[in-house]
């Protein structure tokens, strides 16, 4: 039990904070920082990705033109710079990113990818990407056609053999073609209707934007917490670590899509737009609201500083994350109990103070 939790039940009966909080002379107007993720976070992001993710289509049809070894370094650079901005807008699955009948979590970035049934797939010159499951689409399946094997020039063997080159091309476009149709759709909703309807949803009942930008951000935090670490580090499977569990398992970029993950997620807690601008965050809200202030110690400050020693915490990890599974695993486990340490305080004493219900299912019960 923390030390917040006697406050729940006078949030809960207390706070009903909708489009303005009054507990507390609590003063704040969340369509005010609902706006601002939006102007300043949600739809520059969008738009940053999905520029990335246009110059990897291209790159990938132009190593398909000419499939040479300096087209297949630009393919992988552009691929990566795609996969971080995508750990900037991983957190905002909701209107747009659910409602063109795909998840896009689970179509770009469900991994480890399925390498047998890709290779089944190129083999059979399958390109028909909306059929197949989520675990051969998306950056994973992309990263595994282009940095399976290790060496590059095997690599590079692979996409001009005689017998089936031509098929892991096109399965390769196909790829990338999918991600570039599917980030268009979203960010072109975000920037017209969509935008005006999510911020002009007020309030904190099921279905607000307040309750489904709460709700989202909780699970991205921890999806992060545990499909980044809690699984490679096998503490799903008694202790036993599994390396290909890890997400940028065969470029060995794991921390460094874990760090850009994270970054928004603390950008967002306080205020901190795409580019630097400063708005009202959860922070800011927390400190109105005056949560935990009886007990001594702000919730808001609480979250921060628990924030700041996750960073820290994985700071001094370096990739990649399957070596550090091995000779640090831990530093690792330390990490993910830092991680842990901030559930109950984002997901029971936040949204108690927000007023918010949360309505997700975690994957392990938190």
């Amino acid at each position: 039990m923390t030390k917040y939790t006697g406050l729940l039940l006078l949030f809960f009966l207390f706070t009903q904070c909708g489009e303005k909080g009054e507990d507390n002379n609590c003063e704040f107007d969340t369509q005010v920082m609902i706006t601002h993720f939006v102007d300043n976070t949600i739809i520059p992001n969008y738009q940053d990705f999905n520029e990335k993710v246009n110059q990897l289509n291209n790159a990938a049809q132009e190593f398909t033109n000419n499939p040479n070894q300096d087209n297949l370094m630009q393919v992988r650079t552009d691929w990566k710079n795609a996969y971080l901005a995508y750990q900037s807008v991983a957190a905002f699955e909701f209107g747009p990113a659910i409602d063109n009948g795909f998840s896009f979590k689970e179509r770009l970035n469900t991994f480890p990818a399925n390498a047998p049934t890709i290779d089944l797939l190129i083999t059979e010159g399958n390109t028909d990407i909306n059929a197949q499951f989520k675990s051969s689409v998306g950056f994973p399946a992309i990263e595994y056609l282009l940095f399976a094997p290790t060496d590059v020039n095997e690599v590079l063997a692979a996409f001009t053999t005689a017998d089936t080159g031509n098929n892991r091309l096109a399965y390769l476009t196909a790829l990338t073609e999918d991600i570039s149709s599917k980030s268009q759709l979203v960010y072109d909703a975000w920037v017209n209707d969509f935008r005006s309807t999510f911020i002009n949803n007020t309030g904190s009942t099921d279905g607000s934007a307040m309750h489904v930008f709460i709700n989202e951000y909780l699970r991205d935090y921890e999806l992060l917490k545990n499909f980044k670490f809690k699984i490679p580090l096998g503490i799903f499977n008694g202790g036993s670590i599994e390396p290909d569990k890890a997400e940028g398992l065969y470029s060995g970029i794991s921390i460094e899509l874990a760090t850009a993950n994270l970054t928004n997620l603390i950008n967002l807690y306080k205020g901190v737009g795409a580019n630097g601008q400063n708005g009202d965050g959860l922070y800011d809200y927390l400190v109105c609201l005056k949560a935990g202030e009886e007990d001594g110690e702000l919730l808001a400050d609480a979250i921060l500083d628990q924030f700041e020693v996750i960073q820290t915490q994985l700071n001094t990890l370096s990739d990649p994350l399957t070596d550090r599974l091995n000779d640090q695993k831990e530093t690792v486990a330390t990490l993910h109990t830092e991680l842990q340490k901030n559930v109950p305080l984002l997901k029971r004493e936040m949204v108690a103070a927000f007023g918010i219900k949360v309505s997700y299912q975690d994957a392990d019960g938190d």
